[in-house]
């Protein structure tokens, strides 16, 4: 399987969700309130952080299932033309 697939897109997806959660607390001005709120900055950036963070996993998960699959299919298409070309050389049953 090459030129990725329905995984790549998948995979681009889950970075950027990662990514995407490490901007998004920022966006309404570090803290969204008044300034000097402590509190709302801290809890902004804990967020911002852990989304980052739980993005990188599943991009990271999902690469691994990708990559097993991957693997799956190409020995699965080496059986298969294996079979394909005994059968057409006259060769008995494997």
């Amino acid at each position: 399987m090459q030129g990725g697939g329905q995984n790549s897109s998948y995979r681009t997806h889950r970075s950027q969700s990662g990514a995407h959660g490490d901007l998004d607390p920022h966006g309404h001005r570090p803290g969204g309130s008044h300034p000097g709120d402590m509190a709302q900055l801290s809890s902004s950036l804990i967020l911002a952080f852990t989304t980052t963070v739980v993005g990188l996993a599943l991009g990271i998960t999902a690469h691994f299932f990708s990559v097993v699959k991957e693997r799956w299919v190409t020995e699965d298409m080496r059986h298969i033309n294996l079979i394909t070309e005994a059968m057409t050389q006259g060769v008995g049953p494997l």
